[in-house]
């Protein structure tokens, strides 16, 4: 029986090396002796290995992790950028087929609302996913972010009405979500057919970054329902509460949320 998997972002470390990205390679055991069963990864730490995927493939699995999806930020709501984001995000989604992973997290991008981006944005999309999945056989799922060109209920409806479902999925972040006033329990229902990917992140009452079950949301509530409803994908856990960061190292940040989060799966598997 599947279950759902805990894997761990690699942005915590790149908050404690204040922006720097280190070498993936020296991250991976970092994350593997933490206890997470797998790794999502930047776009540039996939790239870094083109042409060398098997070399990737191996440290990964050495490791004994999964690489779980690359996260490609994009701006695809510049007419003047988006065939060059389309082509990048392709470029790696070749590298990530080779290195075994099944799944790329596409970012929003933009700030404004104008019609016209944000139709380009549906558009762009739309054909990256359905390139992704006809190419290489890649699942396509979309983060949306607090102050991108989807933020809010409205926005993220407007999404996934313009994305074709058979190819376009979702990737929760709660974090964001939250910041961007959107009620998890009611999104994650309406959407939970296109939910391939979750993240988890915390937030206080004034939208500042912290450590899971430190801040406002209900995780708990959040786990349940996905329980409840037979999801057995990947909760992604991402630390970016930078003075927790810096304080007591990524390490223990990862350790710390890997134990919340396992007990949050245990309580919800028992309820």
């Amino acid at each position: 029986m599947k279950k759902i998997k805990i894997g761990c972002g690699r942005i915590t470390w790149a908050i404690q090396d204040n922006g720097q990205k280190s070498d993936f390679s020296q991250v991976l055991p970092q994350i593997a002796g933490t206890g997470y069963a797998g790794v999502e990864a930047f776009a540039d730490d996939i790239l870094a290995y083109e042409g060398c995927e098997r070399e990737l493939r191996s440290l990964v699995q050495s490791n004994g992790l999964a690489l779980t999806a690359a996260y490609y930020k994009t701006d695809l709501c510049d007419p003047a950028a988006a065939g060059n984001e389309i082509e990048g995000a392709l470029r790696l989604a070749r590298c990530l087929s080779r290195s075994g992973c099944e799944l790329i997290v596409l970012g929003t991008g933009g700030k404004e609302s104008a019609d016209a981006e944000f139709k380009l944005l549906l558009d762009s999309l739309n054909t990256i996913a359905r390139e992704v999945r006809e190419q290489y056989k890649l699942t396509a799922t979309i983060h949306t972010h607090y102050g991108s060109m989807v933020q809010t209920r409205e926005q993220l409806a407007r999404l996934m009405d313009g994305t074709d479902p058979d190819f376009v999925f979702l990737v929760p972040d709660t974090g964001h979500w939250v910041r961007g006033g959107i009620h998890l329990m009611e999104a994650f229902e309406a959407y939970l057919w296109r939910i391939t990917y979750v993240h988890y992140k915390d937030v206080d009452e004034e939208g500042r970054w912290r450590r899971l079950g430190k801040g406002m949301i209900d995780h708990a509530a959040v786990t349940r329902l996905l329980v409840d409803k037979g999801y057995t994908g990947w909760i992604i856990a991402e630390e970016e509460e930078a003075e927790a960061i810096r304080e007591h190292g990524a390490v223990a940040c990862a350790r710390e949320n890997l134990a919340h989060l396992t007990k949050l799966l245990k309580e919800s598997s028992r309820s």
